[in-house]
């Protein structure tokens, strides 16, 4: 069993000061196996040189700055970082969002793309249309410096107030903004954007 004192086998570094206290000690006791062990995959690729066990200096008192957590759940992930004021929701949030009425749609519609959100533009779009896009390919589409600007006026205008709508059928509404028109679909998953017309204005320069 390992002596290292806060390193040992019985007492594994949890803490921020207590991952630097055992690679302190496990240098200083010349266990490098033990300090290239508390490294993260990546820095342990870079092979570091390490120093000599005199050069070793007592750390000081560590400030956390951060800490990340990521939910991997259907529909993307969830990523969480924890600073001084504890615990938030870093993206991923609007995944989690189910829009039972056309208004929840448009306002989740209109926020994933004022922050980028691509991931839950994926999950606003139609069951038929999801396999043919990928987050990385509606990121291209949105931020294209062309249309960027077209974009971000819709989604704008949808979050000015509550777009008038009307309805098709009971599956199907249509909300007008501006010159613009958002049609939305009801599924199981609750309702998706179909589509947004004139498809010319936000699709060319």
């Amino acid at each position: 069993m390992l002596t290292l004192g806060v390193a040992c086998a019985s007492s594994a570094p949890v803490t921020p000061v207590e991952v630097v206290d055992a690679q302190v000690a496990a240098i200083r006791a010349g266990d490098l196996a033990q300090a290239h062990a508390l490294l993260t995959p990546e820095a342990r690729v870079v092979a570091p040189q390490w120093p000599r066990a005199a050069d070793v200096a007592a750390p000081v008192d560590a400030v956390e700055l951060s800490r990340s957590a990521r939910w991997e759940r259907a529909g993307g992930a969830l990523v969480l970082e924890r600073a001084a004021s504890g615990w938030q929701i870093r993206a991923g949030v609007l995944g989690l969002m189910r829009a039972g009425t056309p208004e929840e749609a448009l306002t989740s519609f209109a926020l994933a793309i004022l922050s980028r959100d691509y991931r839950a533009l994926l999950n606003l779009l139609p069951q038929r249309d999801r396999p043919m896009w990928t987050a990385d390919r509606l990121a291209a589409a949105f931020d294209a410096p062309a249309t960027r600007a077209r974009w971000i006026a819709l989604a704008q205008g949808l979050r000015g107030g509550p777009a008038p709508l009307t309805w098709i059928d009971r599956a199907r509404v249509r909300a007008a903004v501006g010159e613009s028109t958002v049609v939305l679909v009801r599924e199981d998953g609750g309702w998706k954007v179909f589509d947004v017309l004139p498809a010319s204005v936000y699709t060319r320069p």
